[in-house]
């Protein structure tokens, strides 16, 4: 329905009644003794949340008319913290109504009457303290007055900001402004079920795994749909299964120098993660187990697969990719059913060890097309085993 000159009519009516309503607020609030003594003065702070409010509104053409509400509250902590937190109300004759909000955390000293505000985002203010309110410093306009918290202020003073919490041996913190879930502890992260992860509640876009952290946990992330970015630590040992199963948005990931083991499904489902690098990249990583199906739906983006320390890795594609190169060390023990699928319609695979590993059937995609090098004197013995007898041709 077309916005009328009545709508116009009520909502600069609500402005000059916000208007009435702050000055109201704003002119009785308490007087205050602007020399009290720092504990005094951090007792006031702390006791009352501090609030600013300004109104706007305007009228356009075709009967448009809009009417804003900002309102800023300042939260002290007792610990020298505390939070700035913005809100906006918003009413248009054209676009309806909606409520928007934002925080910064900050960090304060307090100076006779003066406070001195450090925000996260780097900024500073100063505030002076007369009257009973709190007086942005150099202004002779803007200021915040007090009201008495309450209960259900701190309870939502409490929401604000990164929470920590403990799972096991670790700790994990969510913002929920940026939406980032840090994991942190020194020691190994339990096991979890989809029902159990303490964070699935979490609307969670990116994961920062700390140092010191040993173990990513079984199943610890599976699921967690709108994860965009993971950053793993130097002292990472283990990936567990499924533990960054179906992460469809996922596109990268390292794996650090130090893990041994990437449990069964650790990134399968990953849809789009095309850059896979282990270790260094060339062969410095420590990787000894590949379960099955670790890469399944993921694409390994390296031409060249180099694991020196390899022993085991599992079935259907737990590996998959372009590459068409691939170096294994000399203590390998198993390889599974096309544990490494590829693209690539023929490439060559080196393997140190004398004695053939244990294999079920093609261990790479397009096998007859490959090329097989294998130790000095090594080749009957390879040649006389399946599946490996099956290569195009075998090599010292």
């Amino acid at each position: 329905m077309k916005p009328n000159n009545t709508q116009n009519t009520f909502l600069l009516q609500c402005a000059f009644f916000s208007v009435l309503l702050f000055s109201s607020i704003v002119f009785t609030s308490c007087g205050g003794d602007d020399s009290l003594d720092e504990n005094s003065f951090l007792e006031t702070l702390c006791s009352n949340k501090w609030v600013s409010r300004d109104v706007w509104f305007g009228t356009g053409n075709d009967d448009h008319a809009w009417l804003d509400e900002d309102t800023e509250y300042l939260y002290f902590k007792k610990d020298h913290t505390g939070v700035l937190y913005m809100s906006r109300k918003s009413n248009d004759t054209h676009l309806g109504s909606s409520r928007s909000s934002n925080y910064l955390l900050f960090d304060y000293t307090v100076s006779g009457n003066t406070v001195r505000v450090s925000y996260e985002d780097g900024t500073y203010a100063s505030y002076i303290f007369k009257n009973g309110d709190l007086w942005i410093e150099g202004s002779s306009t803007l200021f915040y007055s007090p009201i008495k918290m309450t209960a259900a202020d701190y309870s939502f003073l409490a929401t604000l900001g990164p929470t920590t919490k403990s799972s096991g041996d670790i700790k994990y913190t969510y913002d929920d402004r940026s939406h980032v879930l840090t994991i942190s502890g020194n020691g190994y992260m339990p096991d979890y079920t989809t029902s159990t992860q303490p964070w699935k509640d979490l609307y969670v876009m990116e994961i920062i795994v700390k140092e010191g952290v040993k173990s990513i946990g079984n199943r610890a992330f599976k699921d967690m749909y709108a994860v965009t970015k993971v950053t793993l630590p130097q002292s990472l040992e283990r990936i567990g299964t499924d533990a960054f199963s179906n992460l469809i948005l996922l596109l990268q990931i390292n794996i650090p120098k130090n893990v041994t083991e990437i449990g069964e499904s650790a990134f399968a489902g990953c849809k789009i993660l095309k850059n896979v690098r282990f270790g260094d990249g060339n062969g410095g990583n420590s990787i000894k187990t590949i379960g099955d199906w670790a890469f399944s739906d993921a694409n390994v983006g390296s031409a060249d697969l180099i694991f020196p320390n390899l022993e085991v890795v599992g079935h259907n594609f737990a590996l998959s990719g372009s590459f068409n190169h691939i170096v294994i060390g000399k203590n390998i023990k198993s390889i599974g059913n096309f544990a490494f699928s590829t693209s690539a319609e023929k490439g060559t695979i080196e393997i140190a060890s004398s004695v053939p590993p244990t294999a079920y059937n093609y261990v790479v995609s397009d096998q007859e097309q490959w090329t097989l090098k294998v130790p000095k004197g090594a080749t009957n013995n390879y040649k006389n085993a399946a599946p490996w007898k099956s290569f195009k041709s075998i090599i010292e």
